[in-house]
């Protein structure tokens, strides 16, 4: 087989180095911040999102607002119990138990062989009522330091 020639006439071809990554010490020159300080935003960032989610959730059951929404959540918790709550729901886990928030034993629920109750209903209300002052707090805060992280760093 025939090999192929260069004339001298043609250079070769030069690989092109990749820089090096970022590391965390580094800066990038838009933003100031390092990638540590760039995910740690991203996270907090997230936080915030699913807290004004829980926020608006909690505040129109408080309110009276969503009366449906009460009963359709009241009526999952009895039939397929927490394992359908996700993480904007959390709050109502009833193996979830700190202080002052309502016991789940407190109350009576139905399921797929007995009828609805509307204790359960008053469990979804008063759990909310508990979380509204809480996740106001946590929201203020994260917000707060969200805006702390997103200050320039040199």
């Amino acid at each position: 087989m025939l090999e192929p020639i260069r004339g001298r006439g043609i250079p070769k071809k030069k690989k092109k180095r990749k820089p090096p990554p970022k590391r965390d010490e580094q800066s990038s020159l838009d933003t100031g911040m390092t990638k540590r300080q760039d995910d740690k935003r991203e996270r907090c960032e997230k936080l915030i999102e699913l807290l004004r989610l829980q926020h608006e959730i909690v505040r129109r059951i408080v309110d009276g607002e969503n009366e449906d929404g009460v009963v359709l959540t009241a009526l999952d918790l009895e039939r397929y119990g927490p394992s359908r709550l996700d993480e904007a729901w959390i709050w109502l886990h009833p193996c979830q138990v700190e202080e002052g928030a309502p016991d789940a034993e407190d109350y009576t629920f139905g399921s797929w062989g007995t009828p609805h109750s509307t204790s359960s209903e008053q469990y979804v209300r008063d759990r909310a009522e508990w979380f509204y002052p809480l996740v106001k707090e946590e929201l203020a805060a994260a917000e707060k330091m969200l805006e702390q992280l997103k200050g320039r760093r040199w």
